[in-house]
């Protein structure tokens, strides 16, 4: 079902297609960056997407270094670049950085999120005191049974 060729761009591999005509694998890549990056045809780039992914998992595997311990650092030392371009474009008379203000939630939406997480934490602390003394053993035993199951998975 499949066959050997040699091609310039050096492909050797081949495949039947369902209409019974050869693909190439470039072909069955989708014959586009993604391809010339699988195939190293892009050497700088596709060495570059490699190095990149070696970094961050010695980063994070070898090193154990922690994913929001390198947000945290990258928010301080973006804080710490636009305090110091914001002082040096004062004292050279520049303009100093434009940063937007940002807005995510409208402050009637955020008390209505803030209403909504109290009132569900209340419910569950109530539960939580209802197994505390006793009154909803059932719920309790539920609860550590499914524990236990997920426990020993």
């Amino acid at each position: 079902m499949a066959s050997s060729s040699s091609k310039p761009g050096g492909q050797s591999s081949t495949t039947k297609a369902p209409s019974g005509g050869k693909k190439t694998l470039y072909d069955f890549l989708g014959e586009g960056k993604v391809a010339d990056v699988v195939l190293w045809r892009k050497k700088r780039l596709s060495a570059g997407i490699l190095a990149g992914f070696t970094a961050l998992w010695l980063l994070f595997e070898v090193e154990e270094y922690h994913f929001v311990t390198l947000l945290c650092n990258m928010a301080i030392a973006a804080i710490l670049v636009f305090f110091i371009w914001s002082n040096v474009a004062v004292l050279f008379g520049l303009s100093p950085p434009k940063i937007p203000e940002v807005r995510i939630l409208s402050e009637q939406a955020f008390k209505e999120f803030v209403e909504t997480l109290h009132r569900k934490l209340s419910r569950f602390a109530s539960v939580l005191h209802r197994i505390a003394f006793g009154d909803d053993l059932k719920r309790c035993r539920l609860y550590t049974s499914d524990t236990s199951v997920k426990w020993m998975i």
